[in-house]
């Protein structure tokens, strides 16, 4: 399955005229590869996202999933074939985390129907996959912010979609689980689950991605493997400060003048 993203434009609406938020964009992803969108704060990067998961409709262009237009889908076809993760979810409800993650299977089970055993399993097998069945008991508003994150990623993957758009999926986590939810990211793929995140930092790209775009002010700059994107050059023009590339002997980083 492949996604593509054809001349993608959007704008809010005004009272002196819509604001455009990105113009022209483009790009396609199949469901073996992890697409990752960098750029500083305001590019238009989560609202794309919004997009890609019809929360949110475009001005022009078109957005497919295997040459479907994502508008002639229903949000329970959807829901089967792409799951879309906030970079900010505020509990409403004090759910038990077992039953916040299992509520991923809602498009495989009746409207009015209680979740199976086969649900429940598959929401079990995921929370084991992220390291967070410690956690099934414990009352979703209790947990941390970092933790509130992989059980949301439990739920996304308990969909069982063809796609996860990311927006930001590491800004709650600390060093080590930024570090092993990339290299789950990378066991996914493998999995056949295509990935579509946005992040800041050059550095989770060079890490995970198989594809980068660089965005900035509402267009993609460049785009290629992270090898081509991310060069001294490019990032210190997307992100207006001086920037090094470096090869340590486990990769690539990037450095920021006068860090």
């Amino acid at each position: 399955m492949e996604l593509e993203v054809q001349g993608a434009t959007f704008a809010y609406p005004g009272s002196s005229g819509p604001a455009l938020i990105f113009e022209d964009v483009s790009f396609g992803v199949k469901n073996s590869e992890i697409f990752c969108i960098l750029g500083p704060n305001g590019a238009g990067k989560s609202t794309l996202l919004k997009c890609m998961a019809n929360m949110l409709a475009l001005k022009r262009g078109r957005i497919t999933y295997d040459g479907t237009d994502v508008l002639a889908h229903s949000r329970r076809e959807l829901a089967k074939i792409v799951a879309y993760l906030p970079q900010d979810h505020m509990p409403a409800f004090p759910f038990p985390v077992l039953d916040v993650v299992t509520m991923g299977r809602t498009a495989h089970i009746g409207r009015f129907a209680s979740p199976r055993s086969k649900d429940v399993a598959i929401a079990l097998k995921n929370m084991e996959f992220l390291r967070i069945s410690h956690l099934a008991e414990k009352r979703y508003t209790n947990v941390s912010g970092g933790e509130r994150q992989l059980v949301m990623l439990a739920a996304a993957l308990t969909q069982e979609p063809a796609f996860l758009l990311l927006d930001e999926p590491t800004s709650h986590l600390d060093f080590g689980n930024r570090h092993r939810l990339l290299n789950l990211l990378r066991s996914l793929k493998n999995m056949g689950v295509g990935v579509v995140m946005t992040s800041h930092f050059p550095d989770h790209a060079l890490a995970a991605a198989d594809k980068v775009a660089a965005f900035k002010s509402g267009a993609i700059m460049c785009a290629g493997t992270p090898e081509e994107v991310i060069t001294a050059a490019n990032m210190s023009a997307l992100y207006d400060i001086q920037v090094d590339v470096m090869d340590t002997r486990r990769g690539k980083v990037c450095v920021a003048e006068g860090v």
